[in-house]
């Protein structure tokens, strides 16, 4: 029998190979400047205020270019007419110490999504995406599964590792589990949206 998926999501995985260690000194250098930050989706730990639009270090320019370039590849992927312009339209830190960690939320009113973790502890919490499809857990309980996969999953569980690109849908609704290390875990999160052609 031919089982044919339909309707399918996705996540895309990149390991970049950045100098993490500048990175991580610029957003301890925002966080030092901004001790206070934002709440939105966060417990704890600490998230800056946007950092697209202003001036901005050489290390975070590559990783911009970096996501640009993977962007563009989703782009042509996804058969995408317009371009994604500006292309990280908003970006933020997110500094979470031991049982920090992030609510269940999605992106609204952009496109793509996605973050880059800086410094990925042991036990650091892995980041979980939901199962968008809203009746799944209403027919589907978790205890008639032997096992998951594609098909049946209500959540995808992904264990970040440093210096690794994660990008998403962003209707995709996601959560983040407490760091349980004693050593922070560091990401910068961000959004992409299409060009407005109507203007």
């Amino acid at each position: 029998m031919l089982l044919q998926p339909i309707f399918c999501n996705f996540l895309a995985i990149e390991k970049l190979n950045l100098n993490t260690e500048i990175i991580q000194e610029y957003c301890y250098d925002e966080m030092r400047y901004d001790p206070t930050g934002v709440v939105f989706s966060n417990y704890g730990g600490w998230q800056s205020k946007k950092i697209t639009g202003k001036e901005i270090p050489n290390c975070i320019s590559i990783l911009f270019n970096k996501i640009n370039e993977k962007l563009n590849e989703l782009k042509n992927t996804l058969s995408l007419k317009q371009e994604f312009y500006p292309v990280v339209s908003d970006a933020w830190i997110n500094i979470n110490k031991k049982n920090n960690f992030n609510y269940s939320h999605s992106h609204l009113e952009c496109t793509l999504s996605g973050a880059y973790y800086i410094n990925y502890p042991d036990n650091g919490g892995k980041i979980i995406f939901k199962n968008p499809i809203a009746q799944f857990p209403y027919v589907f309980a978790p205890s008639i599964f032997e096992n998951y996969n594609i098909f049946n999953s209500p959540e995808w569980n992904i264990q970040p590792e440093s210096n690794m690109l994660l990008i998403f849908p962003s209707w995709l609704e996601h959560y983040v589990e407490p760091n349980e290390s004693e050593e922070d875990r560091i990401s910068i999160a961000f959004n992409s949206c299409l060009k407005n052609t109507n203007v």
